[in-house]
């Protein structure tokens, strides 16, 4: 065994709980034939299900493809790549798979997994990446060719379906390739098969044999989902794929063999997980902006397959929907980017449009259609304009969805958002690692700052990078000096354990949050493991009436650091180098860096730095483009302290503005300005927000001090 592996293992196990040990042991004896398996229940014949669309209605999609003829025309494109074998997964190029699919060819490196049980692949410690074949193996472009025969009336997209799911029954008997390993692959591929398989029901040339072979498909998949479930540390989104996998197949195949037990206890699980992955606040529990998107759309997708069967849906995923959408909502408003966090892998629950990343647009959209929501100020998307047609007015009936938020704070999902009333966004970090005990898909970014002015990335969260492919790229995606905070010694304020593993993560304190002034201010400990211990602590002073920020860290110490703090911004910004911090313009905005710090400070720029890993920002997974970094980096012994000053520069006049920080035992005072016209801040160490602001005049502003929000 390698030696990483063996580190893995060591590190994994003692993430879990004894009873969770019990039950893995359970699934090995399984797994190695110890355990007698259930006879697989005896399949229906083929012709005996229901035989009307569900979700996919020929008059909904060509309508939808009527009023959105760009979107309509992308999803032929979409199909006719499908019908050429041609698949482009990630941020990788389109790939040709030839004239027979062989659905365990890996194309991009030649690599075949291999046709064996799948218990004895090793996907974790190769040097293979098993992202683009499972990307494939999921179907999900089996929809997309639906709904291009439903627009155009050409069998020839639905014949490729067909011919698709008859090859890949072929290749991929149940628990043998990489397609079966784990019940995750299998539920979201059932999703996708369920969908698909309704509207060929309605298709004259459907072959019976092929009719029967995929819903004992669907069965196998829904033993496999229930008895491999994801469960203790390891119930994240993977549960909630595999159980919307037995749901769908469930809702929309009664006749399967025990789909009735099937649906109660799928249903079951995700009322649930419905209150564990979503937070009280509407936030994501794994803080990965995709992982929480995908986690809603399945939700989304169960409720949409009881709405079209006429029944009501759990209370619990109403209710999620519910608090994700007033979170998202207020995240993201029309017109601005989307702030990604955590982990990206670009998942999908259902494609029904040829989006390369699913938006929270889109899912808001999507959210509309099926709840009954007024349509929001930018109306239908494809996708939503075909789930509102195909329900044909059915809807969820929920309640009205609470009005997005100017600003937010979550104070179970950790993120605050203070907007200005001239087009600026800024997002602050003040949450949790990640989903505990693992954290598996979270970033070392406590304390990191995101920022948007008018609409316009500027302080970006760097991306994911890769899983598996590249290793490198993995470890420095999520380390702490990739993001927008504070990096002490080089080291990364958590500690990782294996790609998917941390075994001890930053803890955040919020000593304060202030949206209606502007300020938050928190600590983490995730450097207090060091010999010399080094608690962080920020100040984001973020006023509403200003469109530009002061972010203030104390780094309290008693021996010698080395600080350093980053910026990375968007990939389309240019910087240029000021004697006291950087010129930066993205978009057509100039803004102004400035830095200052208890010590001398060196100021550095990183683009495309690969020695260095820094200066990279990642659109796709497996794919990463230059883009700069900017910051300081400084050693001090003892408390160290240190400002950046983001400011937009409207005109050629705006002056400079140098700043300074001063920091003695029980206050930090920052003066930004030069002349008479300097502000200052004075910052009471002692309490909690007591930040005060005297303008350069002498006017002393109102002091920045509420009732903290913890």
């Amino acid at each position: 065994m390698r030696q990483d592996s063996l580190a893995w293992y060591v590190h994994r196990l003692r993430a879990m709980e004894p009873a969770e040990v019990l039950w893995r042991g359970g699934r090995l004896a399984r797994d190695l034939g110890l355990v007698p398996r259930r006879r697989p229940a005896r399949l229906p014949a083929a012709g005996c299900g229901q035989r009307h669309f569900a979700l996919l209605d020929p008059v909904a999609v060509r309508a939808a493809a009527e009023e959105h003829p760009d979107a309509a025309a992308e999803v032929l494109m979409a199909a006719r790549e499908a019908l050429e074998h041609r698949f482009r997964f990630f941020g990788n190029p389109p790939a040709p798979l030839g004239p027979e699919i062989d659905w365990h060819h890996e194309p991009l490196t030649g690599h075949r997994w291999p046709a064996v049980p799948s218990r004895r692949i090793d996907y974790r410690f190769g040097d293979q990446d098993p992202k683009w074949i499972w990307e494939l193996n999921r179907l999900q472009h089996l929809p997309v060719l639906v709904e291009a025969w439903m627009i155009t009336g050409e069998t020839r997209f639905v014949e490729c379906a067909a011919q698709h799911l008859r090859s890949w029954l072929g290749h991929n008997p149940p628990g043998h390739g990489i397609a079966w390993l784990g019940g995750f692959e299998a539920g979201v591929r059932a999703m996708s098969v369920s969908v698909t398989l309704r509207a060929l029901r309605c298709w004259e040339g459907l072959d019976p044999g092929l009719e029967s072979r995929v819903l004992g498909l669907l069965a196998r998949s829904a033993e496999k989902c229930w008895a491999e479930r994801s469960l203790f540390s390891s119930a994240n989104n993977h549960l909630v794929g595999e159980m919307g996998g037995v749901a769908v197949s469930s809702i929309l195949f009664p006749e399967l063999p025990r789909s009735r037990r099937d649906e109660e206890r799928a249903l079951a699980v995700l009322a649930r997980e419905a209150d564990r992955q979503i937070l009280p606040d509407g936030a994501g529990v794994e803080r990965s902006l995709r992982y929480h998107l995908f986690t809603a759309d399945v939700f989304l997708l169960v409720v949409a397959a009881l709405v079209d069967r006429g029944d009501p849906p759990p209370d619990a995923l109403v209710g999620a929907l519910r608090r994700s959408a007033a979170y998202l909502g207020s995240l993201v408003h029309p017109g601005e980017s989307t702030p990604w966090y955590g982990d990206d892998d670009e998942s999908f629950a259902l494609r029904l449009q040829a989006e390369r990343t699913r938006s929270v647009q889109a899912h808001l959209s999507a959210l509309d259609a099926v709840m009954g929501w007024p349509r929001r100020p930018a109306g239908d998307d494809f996708a939503a304009a075909v789930l509102r047609g195909g329900l044909g007015g059915r809807t969820a009936l929920a309640t009205e969805p609470p009005p997005p938020a100017r600003d937010l704070v979550a104070p179970d999902g950790g993120l605050v958002v203070l907007r200005s009333r001239t087009g600026r966004r800024l997002l602050v970090d003040v949450g949790p690692l990640g989903q505990a005990p693992i954290a598996a898909h979270g970033h070392a970014d406590a304390l990191s700052v995101t920022l948007d002015l008018h609409g316009v990335a500027v302080v970006v969260d760097p991306g994911t990078g890769s899983y598996y492919r590249h290793r490198d790229w993995r470890e420095a995606h999520r380390a702490t000096r990739a993001h927008a905070t504070v990096e002490v010694d080089d080291l990364s304020q958590s500690v990782p354990g294996g790609l998917f593993l941390w075994t001890r993560g930053a803890d955040v304190r919020r000593r304060h949050v202030d949206v209606a002034r502007g300020l938050v201010d928190a600590e983490h400990d995730g450097y207090t493991r060091l010999p010399d211990p080094v608690l962080h602590r920020r100040w984001v002073v973020a006023p509403p009436d200003e469109e530009g920020c002061l972010v203030v860290d104390l780094c309290a110490a008693r021996g010698e650091h080395r600080y350093r703090v980053g910026w990375p911004l968007s990939s389309d910004a240019g910087v240029e180098r000021l004697p006291d911090g950087h010129l930066v313009t993205v978009g057509g905005h100039p803004v102004r860096f400035t830095y200052g710090a208890s010590v001398p400070v060196e100021v550095f720029a990183s683009r495309g730095d690969d020695e260095a890993q820094l200066g990279w920002t990642s659109p796709h997974l497996e794919e990463r483009v230059p883009a700069w970094h900017i910051g300081t980096v400084q050693r001090a012994r003892g408390p160290w302290a240190h400002v950046t000053s983001i400011r937009s520069v409207t005109g050629p006049e705006t002056p400079p503005a140098p700043v300074e920080v001063t920091v003695s035992e029980d206050r930090l005072v920052v003066r930004e300005g030069a002349g008479g016209d300097v502000r200052t801040l004075v910052i009471g160490l002692a309490g909690a927000g007591d930040v005060t602001v005297v303008d350069g005049a002498g006017g002393r502003r109102p002091p920045v001090v509420t009732p903290a929000v913890t």
